[in-house]
């Protein structure tokens, strides 16, 4: 190992020992570096399963409706990639649903005990001790390789080394070290607030072009891994499936209701038409009866379909300021209906709002993957977001308060150039002007059911094909899973770990060294004690013979 160094200083002490004993510290570091690094990637496995959605491809009164009032979260109305990364990465509520709804958490109240299938040379009991969700587990006798089936997981153990708990929920354990007969071990089974917040570590969606989003999952087994993503996909088609056969269940029924209306006050007008009477008519040379009715019937009709376009907008904007909703039936059968501004974009300032907003719930989702809600920058976004959002509402809240007045004008105007051309038939006799302004109504309403019905049709079969599943998000690449590391983390952990047990092999055989070395001074220090006197005595002889 070289000369011992003389220096009284300790660092050039330690780099003196440090080079002396390069190759035998380079060599257990390594040594004890790799060891550790892997044993390091045995225990932090992490199992990747993934799903590709394929968002649905909507008809032409869906996207009018999407492109008018954007898209919202998956919490059961219009979702986006946006929303659903947001919501999936931020909101523990819908997690909480997946935990609870899917099974992700074991329920250990019955355990089995070991029968044919369980492949163990120890007896196992549990014993429910703990109340709560803790449960505690018994071994009965000790010796030998275990595994442990419960309903929801597996224990895993061999002799003297500490096992591991492999659930298929959202509970993991490292317990009992030694598994001799009466020993114990509690497994803490987690609440649904807690195992979603575990659950949001292990899920990544990442929106890609086009319609597709895919949806990542990661655990600690396989099974967990394919479980989560099933879930989490399930979770997500069934909110998705909720919205569009809801909103074409809602647009359906809006349209029939004023079908029917329109329906029944035709049938009024043709009983009231009927009990005229040829005799009673009064004939008017005077006026061109048919050219008056036909213009009349067009204006009657534009009047018609634009006051039950107002009436869907005062609903719509009476929903939005009442719930804050910006979505319903009424916008459904606005878009359907063809009401101005349903269809674009309402002005350049409406679209930046969106895309600031958008662009918040992005950076929301990022970072809550890395810090928690209570961290400033999360506040900050938070705040942000939620100021942009108002802003976006009350800019939808102005355009629709800006569509409903252009509307009432419309409709005004439409109704003045009635009157106007109803003014030709006020000196006509009054049986004559009740009979014109009957077949006017019916004129106006007939037009105005064609077009109803021709809209209800179309809403029907959008309902039907949404029940058929064809319009709704589906998969498109099924799970799979590996073993291989699915995210740097994994490989952070194995670095590290591999690193500082190389520190650790480094300290060992400095310590070592160092020891060995500080008790050869001594033993050197302790033998030049010894012999000073002896030297001294040696030289006090030397002088007095010479005396």
């Amino acid at each position: 190992m070289g000369e011992e160094p003389r220096s009284d200083n300790f660092l050039i002490r330690f780099l003196a020992l440090l080079w002396a004993g390069k190759w035998i510290i380079v060599f257990c570091g390594l040594l004890t570096g790799l060891l550790t690094l892997v044993i390091c990637f045995l225990l932090t496995p992490i199992y990747s399963s993934e799903m590709t959605i394929l968002l649905p491809e909507k008809t032409q009164t869906m996207t009018s409706l999407l492109s008018a009032f954007g898209g919202m979260s998956i919490g059961g109305l219009v979702p986006t990639t946006v929303d659903l990364e947001a919501e999936l990465m931020a909101s523990r509520s819908v997690l909480e649903e997946v935990v609870v709804e899917y099974g992700l958490l074991p329920d250990y109240s019955e355990v089995p005990f070991n029968d044919d299938k369980t492949p163990c040379l120890s007896d196992f009991k549990a014993n429910e001790t703990a109340g709560g969700n803790d449960y505690t587990f018994e071994f009965t006798s000790d010796g030998g390789d275990y595994i442990v089936y419960t309903d929801k997981g597996r224990y895993i153990g061999s002799g003297e080394n500490f096992g591991r708990f492999e659930a298929e929920g959202l509970s993991f354990v490292m317990a009992c070290h030694s598994p001799e007969a009466g020993e114990t071990f509690t497994v803490a089974i987690n609440t649904p607030e807690e195992a979603a917040a575990l659950l949001k570590d292990m899920i990544d969606v990442t929106p890609s072009t086009g319609d597709t989003i895919i949806v990542t999952a990661e655990s600690y087994t396989p099974v967990m891994a394919q479980n989560i993503i099933t879930a989490i996909v399930n979770k997500y088609i069934e909110r998705t499936e909720t919205y569009y056969s809801g909103t074409s269940g809602q647009l359906r029924s809006f349209l029939e209701n004023q079908v029917n209306e329109v329906r029944a006050k035709l049938e009024s007008d043709a009983r009231d038409l009927a009990a005229y009477s040829v005799e009673q008519m009064v004939y008017a040379p005077d006026v061109e009866v048919t050219t008056i009715i036909g213009q009349i019937a067009a204006l009657e009709q534009q009047r018609l379909l634009v006051k039950v376009q107002r009436q869907v907008v005062e609903r719509l904007l009476e929903n939005a300021q009442t719930s804050g909703a910006t979505i319903s039936a009424e916008s459904a059968a606005a878009a359907a209906l063809g009401v101005p501004g349903t269809t674009a974009t309402y002005d350049v300032a409406t679209s930046q709002l969106e895309t600031q907003v958008d662009n918040l719930r992005l950076r929301m989702a990022e970072l809550l993957s890395y810090y928690t809600e209570e961290h400033p920058l999360v506040k900050e976004v938070k705040e942000s977001l939620r100021a942009a959002e108002e802003g976006l509402r009350d800019k939808r809240l102005r355009n629709m308060n800006k569509q409903l007045d252009e509307l009432r004008t419309t409709e005004l105007s439409l109704q003045r150039e009635i009157d106007d051309i109803k003014d030709f038939l006020r000196d006509q006799p009054p049986k004559f002007v009740e009979y014109t302004q009957l077949k006017l109504e019916i004129a106006g309403y007939g037009e105005l059911y064609k077009y109803l019905v021709a809209q209800f049709e179309q809403a029907r079969l959008e309902e039907q094909r949404t029940l058929a599943n064809r319009d709704v998000p589906r998969i498109v690449s099924a799970a799979s899973y590996d073993s291989r590391p699915s995210r740097p983390r994994k490989v952070i952990y194995t670095l590290v770990g591999g690193f500082l047990g190389g520190l650790i092999g480094v300290g060992i055989v400095l310590g070592r060294h160092y020891l060995r070395r500080t008790a050869f001074m001594d033993r050197l220090k302790a033998e030049a004690a010894e012999r000073a006197p002896r030297r001294r005595k040696r030289g006090r002889r030397g002088r007095g013979e010479d005396e």
